[in-house]
């Protein structure tokens, strides 16, 4: 359900609103897929993976919170896949949300440390360095009963392998 913590997910969520009455008014089967914590080959430098792997190659620290909170990371190939699958999909509704994720919550200290590991960097993760962002959410983890009930099998969730396979 929507229920956005801060300016960032309202805006979100309104865009989601804008779509499904778009889509009933216009009569056109609009299928809107919410990705769950991308990661992979092409992610922006600020996102968490790349700056471990910068500041690592640097020998920098990598300051970090805490990290309890847990998300749904994806791997970015597997999701290109799964979104391949859905586009060939037809739905009996004029508007389908479908949530696509692992449906596996991991600790973003845990996803940060698989991936220092991958690189030899563990020792330059910096948890607690800074604070957590007064409106992050806790835990997100994507619901994938529909997208099962689909044929589709969520991607994989993070794992030393996928790492090995990204560096």
């Amino acid at each position: 359900p929507l229920a956005p913590k801060g300016p960032y997910a309202a805006t979100k969520a309104a865009a989601s609103i804008i779509l499904e009455h778009l889509a009933h008014e216009l009569g056109l089967q609009t299928t809107l897929v919410r990705l769950f914590g991308v990661w992979g080959p092409y992610e922006k430098a600020h996102r968490l993976l790349p700056t471990i792997v910068r500041r690592a190659k640097s020998g920098e620290k990598v300051p970090l919170s805490a990290g309890k909170q847990i998300r749904d990371f994806s791997y970015a190939p597997h999701i290109a896949e799964c979104l391949l699958k859905l586009a060939k999909l037809s739905f009996n509704s004029t508007f389908t949300t479908v949530n696509l994720g692992s449906g596996k919550g991991i600790s973003v200290r845990d996803f940060a440390t698989l991936a220092a590991t991958t690189i030899d960097a563990v020792d330059q993760l910096n948890f607690g360095a800074i604070p957590v962002r007064q409106d992050e959410v806790p835990s997100m983890i994507a619901d994938v009963g529909f997208l099962r009930s689909l044929g589709i099998q969520p991607p994989q969730s993070p794992s030393q392998a996928l790492f090995q396979q990204y560096f």
